[in-house]
């Protein structure tokens, strides 16, 4: 289809409904060399992109499916003029299982979003918001390094 019509990437992914990596990848093996400009799918119509977020589609999965990246998908959502949901947030009774599982059973972060399901940043921004880890700190410059280093230096 890609070399004996001509189509690219993203009419093959809407013709076929594989995935932009699993035909890339298939073209590769393949041996067809990709043309110039078809690496991504760029030319998937902003109509495609949009039906599929009203549909419920999060931006991360059209953008992996379509072979973007997830601000390519934000800035073509925008320019078609769709509104955006808010992200997802975790409700109170989840943050008060994070905290419970942090301090009552001392549960590492990591294995409280895995056993929850939800993301490690949600555990943080929880474990934050509810006062039991300390807000994270910007990293130190080396000149701050520095300064401290001279400051507490007693040779």
């Amino acid at each position: 289809m890609y070399t004996q019509l001509r189509l690219e990437v993203w009419q093959i992914i809407r013709r076929t409904g594989h995935t932009a990596p699993s035909v890339k990848l298939a073209l590769r093996e393949a041996g067809v060399p990709l043309r110039r400009g078809t690496a991504g799918t760029a030319g998937w119509p902003d109509a495609d992109i949009a039906y599929r977020y009203q549909r419920g589609d999060s931006i991360g999965r059209i953008a992996t499916e379509f072979g973007m990246a997830h601000h390519t998908v934000r800035t073509r959502l925008d320019a078609a003029g769709v509104a955006r949901r808010p992200p997802p947030h975790t409700p109170d009774d989840i943050k008060a299982d994070f905290v419970h599982r942090y301090t009552q059973l001392r549960q590492p972060i990591g294995r409280i979003a895995k056993q929850t399901g939800r993301a490690r940043t949600a555990v943080i921004r929880a474990l934050i918001a509810a006062g039991h880890l300390p807000m994270p700190q910007p990293p130190a410059t080396p000149l701050s390094k520095a300064g401290k280093q001279m400051k507490g230096d007693t040779r």
